[in-house]
């Protein structure tokens, strides 16, 4: 009897150590999502503290750009963030926004394992403030000169 009792938790433990590798296997590969980018500003310098957005069907998660402008995300899979679905991007830095795209793609699959990934590379601002203040001025600029000529014919 002292051997039959000794055994039942060993026997147990046996049945409980296989059992648990079956149950991993059915379950199906573990998914992991990776999204990266780096963020450069209009002078293609690299931007640290950008509030980056990702979004990937319906779910967001945040995070904040590295000294050297890059961020990254490991998104749940129950997020649903899969081959083919499209990753939008949005930063944030003062008043300056911008942002960009990407598709996710499989970068490996194993029988325990599916690694997908997307990357994002964007500028904040895409369209610089020097640049749209030079657009104006020349906008206004080629008013009144146009204006001018159309008075000056018409005199």
């Amino acid at each position: 009897m002292t051997l039959k009792k000794s055994l039942l938790p060993t026997a147990g433990l046996i049945i409980a150590s296989l059992a648990f590798p079956l149950s991993t296997f059915a379950a199906g590969p573990q998914v992991i999502t990776t999204i990266t980018g780096v963020v450069k500003d209009a002078t293609n310098h690299v931007d640290s503290g950008v509030s980056v957005t990702e979004t990937c069907n319906g779910f967001s998660h945040s995070t904040t750009t590295l000294s050297n402008g890059s961020y990254g995300f490991s998104i749940p899979e129950s997020d649903g963030c899969v081959i083919g679905k499209t990753v939008s991007v949005t930063g944030t830095k003062g008043s300056q926004s911008g942002g960009g795209s990407a598709s996710v793609n499989n970068l490996v699959t194993t029988d325990s394992l599916v690694i997908n990934f997307a990357v994002v590379n964007f500028s904040v601002p895409e369209f610089s403030t020097t640049l749209g203040a030079i657009a104006g001025f020349l906008a206004i600029g080629t008013f009144f000169l146009m204006r001018k000529r159309n008075l000056h014919k018409v005199s």
